[in-house]
């Protein structure tokens, strides 16, 4: 007996001791909004069960378009995408390769086949060839409150999976250990494949095959796949340029600012170093959210390992207060790593700041426990020579978010840019991540996890119309206001549902709109939390006169550069979607599929349209249905 208390007594402490709280999953394929299929996963800090909360984050996109020519627009960013955006979900059931659907064990030895979802996805999640989509479990920490035991760590993304920490606490936060997601994003460039003797100086090359007289490109949001775009000065999208031959330094990754350009090189006329990652800042906000970019590696032909330093990963913390006791710094931080300095090379370039965010109403720091919150960027590697080379570009700055002011009692917040590496002993450096350090720290940031309105649906019911709605995370939500309108632009209230008191359980809601409107009745959400704060759900169209249940809205609306089409098909086939002027003039097209039931279908071009008012027209099959867009600039 002693023996098995002793084995139950470490097996505890390992436990409890753990350096990670979540498992991960690459994520190939989402079918019907809701059913995940898996490739490979790591379940070693956290298990995918049913009834479970996850997030489903897009890591990378398609987003760079036709930026693919050999010149100094190689690796611009074309469209955003769905680069960077995550949303909160609930398990309904988990397929192993033992054929267990239910997983209500805690054997993890089955790899995962499929993961089911309780209620359709939100948003837009892309597979493909230049994608990559992961799952990643989302604990709560203790029950009323946590206090950590052990510092608690990002598994290093890996181009698959990882990369992030995630977590909530019921209460309270305490803070004895760190946080950290460092040198956990997108990675840095490898070392090149060196030579001796080197070529000649090389300005113009922006992409190549893996070349012993270039170095490599770190990575970033685009899933580069094409052995041609391996190497050369240019960047790829946030990952930094690798240097050209003689010599050039790698850049740095970027983040919310772009990575610094690596060193001119040795005896070089024209700079040969990588070009630096590009800065999101525009993109990121509460809902998306980015690993810091690779840094490139330097141009090396006396085979030094000029390495590009690894990206920042994400830290994602909701919890009521943080709070910090007893003696010694704690931190929080997502800090991109340093380029790998050399002796007589092209240096690697620093990776970029990571990206972290709170939902936390309260911070109780003690004087005695100072705590740090920090993403960044990392230092160019040096040249450690006394002959001018290309040092490694300074990784660009993360990002930091809060859902309240910036706190300041006995908290440091630094976004700092990395430093550019020397090109020689005591000489002048590479480029610096660009932009004034600390941009990258956000105030009242939109809530990191709001409200998830799961499904809102209407229909006639002889004379009336029934509306219907699922919602989860209800925290500090405090009702519903339905809204109702005969135009879909000018909306007034019909009535009012209490929300259900800090809930995080999926909770069902009806109203009867006893009298709807002759002809078009569009229906809306105004879901109001404690402070005052709120936001509009999709909008429903539902005519008073037809027995339908087919249903068209926008969300938002109005919109500013992106904005959804929500629409419940009584069947699935081809439809095309119209964007019209209000004199009826066609200003864009868009062909798309839809299924039987409801769609989620993502209006390209948003952005590039002046403010105004346009009429949306989907034709599915020979039927038309209208609905409004609001642009705002």
């Amino acid at each position: 007996m002693k023996t098995i208390s002793t084995l139950l007594i470490l097996f505890s402490l390992a436990f409890y001791t753990r350096a990670q709280v979540n498992g991960y999953a690459s994520v190939t394929s989402i079918q019907s909004g809701r059913k995940l299929t898996i490739s490979v996963s790591d379940e070693t800090y956290g298990m995918f069960k049913k009834y479970g909360f996850v997030i489903i984050m897009q890591m990378q996109d398609n987003v760079i378009g036709t930026n693919t020519l050999n010149n100094s627009n190689f690796g611009d960013l074309s469209t955003i995408a769905s680069a960077g955006e995550y949303e909160i979900a609930r398990i309904s059931s988990v397929k192993r390769d033992d054929g267990d659907s239910d997983d209500d064990d805690d054997d993890n030895s089955n790899a995962i086949l499929e993961i089911k979802l309780s209620a359709d996805l939100a948003k837009t999640f892309i597979n493909g060839t230049n994608s990559s989509v992961q799952v990643i479990t989302y604990p709560t920490l203790g029950t009323s409150g946590f206090t950590t035991t052990a510092n608690i760590s990002a598994l290093p993304w890996n181009g698959s999976y990882g990369g992030v920490v995630a977590f909530e606490v019921n209460g309270t936060l305490t803070l004895n250990h760190h946080i950290t997601a460092d040198n956990a994003g997108f990675r840095g460039a490898v070392m090149d494949a060196s030579s001796s003797p080197y070529g000649s100086c090389n300005s113009s090359t922006y992409f190549t095959a893996v070349d012993a007289l270039f170095g490599n490109k770190g990575e970033g949001i685009y899933k580069s796949v094409d052995p041609l775009y391996a190497a050369g000065k240019g960047k790829i999208l946030n990952g930094g340029g690798g240097g050209n031959t003689i010599n050039g330094g790698g850049s740095g990754g970027g983040n919310f600012s772009g990575g610094g350009n690596g060193g001119a090189g040795w005896s070089c006329a024209l700079n040969t170093g990588g070009m630096g990652g590009i800065a999101l800042n525009s993109y990121i906000n509460g809902t998306r959210l980015f690993l810091g970019g690779g840094g490139g590696s330097g141009e090396s032909n006396d085979y030094n390992n000029d390495k590009g330093g690894n990206g920042g990963g994400i830290i994602i913390i909701k919890a009521q207060e943080i709070r910090t006791t007893g003696t010694g710094a704690v931190r929080i931080s997502a800090n991109g790593q340093a380029g790998n300095g050399v002796s007589n090379d092209g240096a690697g370039g620093g990776g970029a700041g990571g990206s972290i965010a709170f939902q936390v109403n309260n911070w109780n720091v003690a004087a005695t426990n100072p705590l740090q919150i920090t993403t960044n960027g990392g230092n160019g590697g040096n040249v450690n020579n006394g002959a001018s080379h290309g040092g490694g570009g300074g990784g660009g700055q993360g990002a930091i978010l809060f859902n309240t002011p910036v706190p300041v009692a006995n908290i440091t917040v630094n976004s700092l840019n990395g430093i550019g590496g020397l090109n020689y002993t005591g000489g002048t450096r590479a480029s610096d991540g660009t932009g004034s350090n600390n941009a990258g720290i956000m105030q009242h940031a939109f809530g990191l996890l709001p409200l998830k309105l799961i499904s809102f649906q209407g229909y006639k019911n002889s004379s009336k119309v029934e509306l219907q709605w699922k919602s989860q995370n209800e925290i500090n939500v405090l009702r519903f206001e339905i809204q109702r309108s005969s135009n879909g632009t000018s909306f007034s209230a019909i009535g009012n549902q209490q929300a259900s008191v800090n809930s995080q359980s999926i909770n069902s809601y009806s109203f009867t709109d006893a009298q709807p409107l002759t002809g078009a009745n569009y229906y809306r959400l105004r879901m109001i939390d404690n402070d005052g704060k709120f936001t509009y759900s999709k909008v429903l169209l539902i005519r008073g006169d037809e027995q339908t249940k087919q249903s068209i809205g926008i969300y938002p609306n109005p919109a500013v550069s992106q904005a959804t089409l929500y629409f419940k098909s009584e069947k699935s086939g081809s439809a095309t979607i119209h964007i019209l002027s209000m004199k009826g003039a066609l200003i864009a097209k868009q062909n798309i599929q839809v299924v039987n039931g409801e769609n989620a279908l993502a209006l390209s071009g948003i952005s590039n349209l002046p403010a105004g008012v346009y009429n949306v027209q989907l034709i599915v099959g020979n039927t038309p249905n209208h609905t409004r867009l609001i642009v705002q600039k």
